[in-house]
């Protein structure tokens, strides 16, 4: 598995929350719903939810730029992204050197991916 047994049940213990599924693929989930869990904290989708709401009842939102429909993707897509969004989710929960840690593992791992393939072995996924 991706992780380990002890991040695995923390990330069980989550609640999860009851959503509307869209013709997108995408998910809405009404700000009821959100308030009722007290949560103070909201990453998803940039349209999913009602982002106004939210703020009157002082709950974050944090959308990626991925999500962002605002942001146009980088092309060709590149793992930059991947560790700018790390650093970003490092600065909000407040663990920057965790954050720095797993940029430096995801460029190890990338490193050795390219070495393989250029090789021509056969490289394991990130």
């Amino acid at each position: 598995g991706a992780y380990d047994a002890m991040t695995l049940a923390k990330l069980k213990a989550i609640p999860t929350i009851a959503s509307q599924e869209l013709n997108t693929g995408g998910v809405k989930v009404s700000t009821e719903t959100i308030l009722d869990q007290h949560a103070d904290l909201v990453i998803g989708y940039d349209t999913g939810v009602d982002r106004d709401a939210l703020r009157k009842s002082g709950v974050k939102m944090y959308s990626t730029d991925a999500m962002c429909t605002d942001k146009k993707p980088p092309a060709p897509a590149t793992f930059s992204q991947v560790k700018d969004e790390v650093t970003k989710v490092g600065q909000i929960f407040d663990v920057p050197d965790k954050a720095k840690q797993v940029n430096k593992e995801l460029d190890a791992k990338i490193s050795t991916i390219q070495k393989q393939t250029a090789s021509g072995a056969k490289a394991n996924a990130v």
